[in-house]
């Protein structure tokens, strides 16, 4: 039994994973078909699609109909899990199994040709900012200090809207820009893109932790819900931090319940 649940939850992250990857195909060859102008606007460190006109909606096509299609197979594990998971089912091995098929999904979800936000951009002119000293909650022009600043200033202009974001996610975002700089501006931008995919799998082995007490297949469709949910996957591949910040809000419930 246990065997059979951890292959189909294998199953649906390779199926989730496959229709980023056939979403990518088609957005590489519609990229390829796109006018020069249109193809040096998306160009940028981490290529971003704001307003490309008819060739923008393609491409924002292309990542609709995967995570439509990814959907199917995301719908069909969580009432596989709820029909199949029991109290006799060792839930270590199956928690472990929706962790690596999330990865899986995450990884070929990070491939996609382009992304279609910019905020990974923000985070990096904030962290930034503050390893120069400067505060990230002040809206003024500065004159950029590396190839990072210059491609966030691209994207946002200069200045950035000030960060919402607290001290807490400015020193982060300054760890990781420091950390990644060997890397240069698109290594440090994919960092972001990475510790937010990551802080999705915590999510998932938070939450289940969370629900210590429960029925064992609740807990299990939550995580899946949350590890491989298309939608969620697709917002850490781009970085967003709301993966992170619902980590910091489940371990402090973890926290009250003990």
């Amino acid at each position: 039994m246990t065997r059979d649940v951890a292959e189909r939850i294998t199953a649906a992250g390779v199926a989730v994973g496959a229709a980023f990857v056939l979403g990518g195909i088609a957005a590489s060859s519609i990229l390829a078909r796109a006018p020069q102008e249109v193809r040096d606007a998306v160009a940028s460190p981490v290529p971003v699609v704001t307003w490309q006109g008819d060739w923008g909606l393609l491409l924002w096509t292309a990542l609709a109909l995967a995570i439509a299609g990814g959907s199917v197979a995301y719908i069909y594990l969580l009432r596989e899990l709820w029909h199949s998971a029991d109290e006799g089912t060792p839930h270590r091995s199956l928690l472990g199994a929706i962790l690596a098929a999330s990865g899986l999904a995450a990884l070929c979800a990070a491939s996609f040709p382009v992304m279609f936000s910019s905020d990974i951009y923000a985070y990096g002119w904030y962290g930034d900012l503050a390893l120069h000293g400067l505060s990230p909650y002040v809206h003024a022009a500065v004159p950029p200090f590396d190839a990072l600043m210059r491609a966030s200033a691209v994207q946002w202009g200069n200045p950035p809207p000030m960060s919402v974001y607290g001290p807490l996610f400015t020193w982060i975002s300054a760890l990781i820009v420091h950390l990644a700089a060997p890397l240069g501006a698109a290594g440090q931008l994919d960092a972001f893109r990475v510790l937010a995919s990551l802080a999705l799998l915590l999510c998932a082995a938070l939450a289940f932790v969370a629900t210590e007490g429960w029925e064992l297949r609740r807990r299990l469709v939550l995580s899946a819900g949350i590890a491989l949910n298309p939608v969620a996957i697709w917002s850490c591949a781009e970085g967003h931090n709301d993966a992170l910040m619902l980590a910091v809000v489940l371990a402090g419930i973890i926290l009250v319940r003990r």
